[in-house]
């Protein structure tokens, strides 16, 4: 108990124990009195342990709702370092066979194959900066360069993914929204992800990435830090 819980407590305690007293002393000496007396303590030790009592009822409400909020941070900082080891081991995978080394047709090509081996993407494409214009660098070959439109900063989806450096996810398209031609079959990815290629705050590319899979925060947490690693190896 803390200090006020203490006083209301023993004061009651003691306005109780006098209520008694004059219980007693009612039927021995001077009724009247004593009666008024008994009356006036009695109600007095009574309200006395009603708030003592509604105090500790706070007081343990707030002890109830603190553990709770302690409870609420240790799960956070355990889903937040879970989440952390499953990123960085699918970023890992995402960034196999990536460096500095390579060209960047040659870093594209490795880039979008392994989006397309590790998160079954069905197609994808990697947009770089040529002043205020985006051109397609590389893509998975279901589309030709010709079919694949540049852009300008802040021009549509593409190009506020750019302007905003914010990862960009649409689930559940129509099937107009996208239409990928294999062989003779025509297919319509329901998903669709913008990634920012993003060099010290600056945005200097995007990532398309078209699959009929919805991917959870973790995977998301893994694209937009993938496009963050990409920046270090994109000129």
């Amino acid at each position: 108990m803390n200090d006020k819980s203490k006083i209301l407590f023993y004061v009651g305690l003691i306005m109780s124990a006098l209520s008694i007293l004059s219980i007693v002393l009612a039927f021995t000496i001077e009724r009247v009195i004593f009666s008024w007396l008994m009356i006036l303590t009695g109600i007095g030790g009574s309200v006395l342990l009603l708030l003592w009592l509604k105090h500790q009822k706070t007081n343990q409400q707030v002890s109830n709702q603190k553990k709770q909020e302690n409870k609420k941070v240790k799960d956070s900082n355990v889903e937040e370092e879970t989440e952390f080891k499953h990123d960085e081991a699918l970023l890992n995978k995402l960034l196999h066979n990536i460096s500095k080394d390579l060209s960047k047709e040659q870093l594209s090509e490795n880039i979008l194959r392994n989006l397309n081996e590790v998160l079954n993407v069905r197609q994808s494409i990697i947009f770089v900066r040529n002043g205020n214009e985006f051109l397609p660098l590389h893509h998975n070959n279901i589309l030709t360069f010709e079919e694949i439109e540049s852009f300008n900063l802040g021009e549509g989806l593409h190009g506020q993914v750019v302007a905003s450096g914010e990862l960009l996810v649409m689930e559940d398209l129509r099937d107009e929204y996208l239409t990928i031609i294999e062989g003779k079959e025509e297919l319509h990815p329901n998903v669709l992800i913008l990634v920012p290629i993003v060099k010290e705050s600056e945005s200097v590319g995007v990532v398309e990435l078209a699959s009929f899979n919805k991917y959870d925060k973790v995977q998301q947490a893994t694209l937009r830090k993938l496009g963050e690693r990409l920046g270090q190896y994109i000129n």
